[in-house]
């Protein structure tokens, strides 16, 4: 690695640690020293703790690659913010959310996971990221700490991710496949007098980045995957009968459908395969046209 010192013509009497992507990317100055991760965690556990008892809401999200770790890292969160914290208070749905929103008193921790089941739906743009943004504002209101681990901020409402969210937390999943390590990005308000004007999330550069430890083993880490995967498998069954019922609603096709799929060329096979109707039945239809031609 190039110091960058050498190549401005300054002395380099400390060796040049390489924080990772996230430092690369946004190419911030270097900090003075790199922080130890107790005093990564000691100092965003102390900052969201004092946003509570100054009656402040702490609203994270956790984004990254699908496989990176974000349920890991939110649930650890989870157990240094609230020693209370088990996995009950993982929500798997926007509903789930709701439901612990009513149970959880203030300060406590409520993790909303997607890789269960929220986004194994196509409906997640509109009824789930919906439904998942107004929990997390009721959340908001009761002084309860909410942690949405999802693959990408950008599926969250534009008023929600652009004003009110205060911290994003972006997991990184590095070339050689480790895990356990994360950006801190923190929004910083500021009047906005033109569109123009920038009111982001930017990355802090001094308390980065939160490292954990790999959960498994961990009893409620245990609980937590074993009701994940329960979960997972009955949403499968619920959505395999869905499919079910609407194709007996359905029914076969009409003669006229499978008239217009010959004319557009369709083999007597593919007709039969998606439209649901016997080969016996298409091959007629074919013999009708025919003779109606040749008149």
């Amino acid at each position: 690695m190039v110091d960058p010192r050498e190549e401005r013509g300054e002395a380099a009497d400390e060796p040049v640690v390489d924080l990772g992507l996230a430092l690369r990317v946004y190419n911030p100055v270097e900090p003075e020293r790199v922080r130890t991760a107790p005093e990564v965690w000691g100092h965003w556990i102390g900052e969201w703790r004092r946003r509570l008892a100054d009656d402040w809401d702490v609203m994270i999200v956790i984004d990254g690659e699908r496989g990176s770790g974000k349920p890991a890292l939110a649930q650890e969160i989870g157990r240094r913010m609230d020693p209370r914290f088990s996995a009950d208070q993982v929500a798997l749905s926007a509903r789930e959310m709701l439901r612990l929103y009513g149970t959880l008193r203030r300060g406590q921790v409520a993790v909303y996971d997607e890789s269960a089941l929220g986004l194994l739906s196509r409906g997640f743009m509109s009824e789930e990221a919906i439904a998942l943004v107004q929990a997390a504002l009721i959340g908001r209101k009761l002084g309860i700490v909410s942690v949405l681990a999802i693959p990408d901020l950008m599926i969250l409402d534009v008023a929600f991710r652009e004003s009110i969210l205060k911290y994003r937390i972006t997991v990184e999943r590095r070339e050689d496949g480790e895990r356990g390590a994360a950006w801190v990005h923190v929004r910083h308000f500021s009047p906005r007098y033109s569109r123009s004007d920038h009111r982001g999330l930017y990355l802090d550069r001094e308390w980065n980045p939160l490292r954990w430890d790999d959960p498994r083993g961990n009893p409620e880490w245990i609980r937590y995957v074993a009701r994940a995967e329960r979960a997972a498998r009955e949403f499968a069954l619920r959505k395999a009968e869905e499919l079910e019922r609407h194709e007996r609603a359905r029914g076969p096709a009409s003669e006229e459908a499978i008239r217009n799929a010959l004319q557009e060329g369709q083999s007597d096979r593919w007709i039969s395969r998606n439209l649901r109707v016997s080969r016996r039945r298409v091959g007629k239809v074919r013999r009708t046209q025919s003779r109606r031609r040749s008149r």
